[in-house]
């Protein structure tokens, strides 16, 4: 009613109050059309209200019911969808799988609280990401973490900012998922043990059959923590080649517990902690070959010294050259099917670390026993030619390099002397972090006065391929004890070779002679427990212990010795002389005792050594002490150790 049509009634209503019926049936007509039009334009409005209210009810209606089609859709996804506003708190509708992950109501709470660790840090992240361009915020979401465990599952993370300044966070739950590409690395890794294990078999066994010897020798190797650590780290890489994971980790472990300087539980290590893992290892390989793989696998240990014997004979009777030949090779090993299987070790770090990496190798070589520790060591050099050395094919292009490096090995003899080169064409071996690392400035000459130092390296952090220093360390020992030297070359961005230079050591004689005086030594000490015998070269030999000397004449002309510590000269003396009798008199008469012991051996092993075409006479026993080169045997009896040796 609009206010002309107030104003007329309230001159009808006066009229009406005054009596003056005229007045009203005169201005009551005109109210009366005029308020007929009125209602008809309310009517019309009302009408229309209703219509629009109906739309308007129907579109609540559509909408209640895809909003909850949305939600079901949702729901049943098996992806959890929350929303984070421009505060960075979670918005209070998300789907149901959001609060099956989390377990709890995460409606505004700060999504840096309940998803990252370092929160203070992805707050500003996040923020960040809010207040930049697209370009910007697309290379900042890609710094944030894409995989979490929550409440025990592993759930994967992807961030969309949306146009209204906020977030779109999709979880999934990816813990079924992960725990099949696990499965599947794992077997992946057993069939790749399976391989290397069938393809290198002779390999293997000596691997194996040197770790049992290091194992039964622990108590040995653990007076001297430098060479136990070198020597297992060598293994770790040994058996990390052949995929052997429950020995590398193992290893790996105890690696740790001796740089955190764990002394209680390295001095508790046990023969069983050792070879458990192997034995794990050895378990799979038969689960799937059979159980009777290895003894059917035709391949046998025969002693050397029953092939000398054979050979010795051979020589006597004139034998054709070629057999001859045949039979030195057996008592020999072949370098190149030793070396030959870090071709997949090659392969498997660079397919890790993402390079393509072709390993050549050039050999024809047959060495005795005595070298295979140093080639075992190698191990560790090849591994730091594709870690530290080879670049990657984006850099190696930069370059303008192949995209493809390569590592050269090869070993040849040279007269009296074996020259083994290791050649990579990588980025060169960098001085500067070297000379960072020593502390002063070290030039290309002088890198292998570092690098080849015990706990010497770049690496900030150990990891199960390099980080310890202890890897060259092992490779220069094993160089050391065979009396060689070892150069590097090195040139930046032209790569880095390792050039090790060994004597040849011709020790057929020797090692058959130290072969009978331990079995005559080892019958002497009948009730101990036999643990472990080893060879080595020392260059630099110096009896300066217990010890005793006498000469062999004839065709096997030398001198031989004996040494041990002071349990041994007590157990020698309890066994072999005097009984039980007091300590004070052992080191009294200890000269005495090892001249008598060591005239005893080498009396008992004449007889034996006729058998082997070797005429001999022995001279009077002396006390000797100076520096010699010797060949030598350490045999470890259970608490004691003693080491029979021939000067060179």
């Amino acid at each position: 009613m609009n206010d002309k049509n107030l104003i007329l009634l309230e001159e009808i209503e006066k009229e009406l109050l005054n009596n003056n019926n005229q007045n009203v049936h005169e201005k009551l007509p005109d109210f009366l059309k005029k308020t007929k039009k009125t209602l008809q334009r309310y009517n019309k409005i009302l009408n229309l209200s209703d219509s629009q209210q109906f739309e308007l009810l129907k579109l609540k209606e559509k909408l209640e019911k895809t909003n909850f089609q949305l939600k079901l859709l949702l729901d049943n996804a098996n992806e959890g969808f929350l929303y984070v506003n421009g505060d960075l708190k979670i918005e209070p509708v998300y789907s149901k799988v959001v609060k099956n992950i989390f377990e709890y109501d995460i409606s505004g709470k700060y999504i840096y609280d309940i998803l990252f660790d370092k929160k203070n840090f992805y707050k500003e992240v996040l923020s960040e990401i809010l207040s930049s361009d697209d370009l910007k915020a697309e290379v900042l979401l890609s710094l944030l973490p894409k995989e979490k465990e929550i409440n025990g599952k592993i759930i994967s993370i992807e961030y969309k900012k949306l146009e209204n300044g906020s977030f779109m966070i999709v979880l999934r739950d990816i813990t079924e998922k992960k725990y099949l590409q696990q499965q599947a690395k794992e077997e992946k890794e057993k069939l790749k043990m399976i391989v290397e294990v069938v393809s290198s078999i002779e390999q293997f066994l000596e691997i194996k059959f040197e770790y049992d010897e290091f194992v039964k020798s622990l108590d040995y190797y653990l007076k001297d923590m430098s060479a136990f650590k070198a020597k297992l780290h060598t293994f770790k890489g040994l058996f990390a080649q052949k995929h052997m994971k429950h020995a590398v980790n193992k290893i790996h472990f105890i690696e740790t517990q001796i740089d955190a300087d764990n002394t209680e539980y390295i001095s508790a290590l046990t023969y069983r902690e050792l070879t458990e893992p192997v034995e794990k290892d050895i378990e799979e390989i038969k689960r799937i070959l059979g159980d009777d793989f290895f003894e059917k696998f035709n391949y046998k240990f025969i002693e050397k010294k029953r092939l000398k014997k054979l050979y010795s004979k051979a020589q006597l009777l004139g034998t054709d050259v070629n057999i001859l030949t045949e039979l030195k090779e057996l008592m020999y090993f072949n370098v190149y099917e030793f070396v030959k299987p870090f071709n997949s070790l090659i392969n498997d770090l660079a397919e890790k670390y993402n390079k393509k990496i072709k390993f050549i190798y050039e050999c024809d070589l047959f060495l005795p026993d005595i070298y295979k520790s140093f080639f075992m060591s190698l191990v560790h050099v090849f591994r730091n030619s594709v870690y530290h050395g080879i670049e990657d094919e984006y850099e190696r292009m930069e370059k303008g390099k192949k995209t493809e490096g390569t590592v050269k090995f090869k070993a040849v003899r040279n007269g009296k002397e074996i020259i083994v080169s290791i050649k990579d064409d990588g980025r060169g071996i960098d001085t500067d972090k070297i000379s960072k690392k020593a502390g002063r400035k070290v030039t290309d000459e002088q890198i292998a006065e570092y690098i080849f130092q015990e706990g010497f390296s770049t690496n900030e952090e150990a990891d199960l391929v390099s980080g310890r220093g202890v890897g060259l360390y092992s490779v220069y020992e094993e160089v050391k004890k065979l009396n060689g030297s070892v150069f590097v070359k090195n040139k930046i961005n032209d790569g880095a070779e390792f050039i090790i230079k060994l004597p040849f050591i011709e020790h057929e004689r020797e090692e058959l002679i130290l072969d009978v005086l331990s079995e005559e030594l080892k019958n002497l000490f009948r009730e101990c427990r036999y643990i472990t015998e080893k060879y080595e070269y020392n260059a630099n030999y110096k009896c300066n212990k217990f010890s005793s000397s006498i000469y062999f004449k004839g065709d096997a002309e030398n001198m031989i010795f004996i040494q041990c510590d002071s349990k041994g000269v007590y157990e020698i003396a309890k066994t072999v002389l005097y009984g039980n009798v007091d300590s004070s008199v052992i080191e009294e008469h200890k000269e005495d005792v090892l001249k008598e012991v060591v005239n005893i051996l080498a009396g008992k092993a004449i007889k034996t050594l006729q058998d082997y075409n070797i005429n001999a006479d022995i001279s009077t026993p002396f006390f000797y002490e100076k520096t010699f080169k010797a060949y030598k045997k350490d045999i470890v009896f259970s608490n004691f150790s003693i080491s029979i040796g021939i000067k060179v």
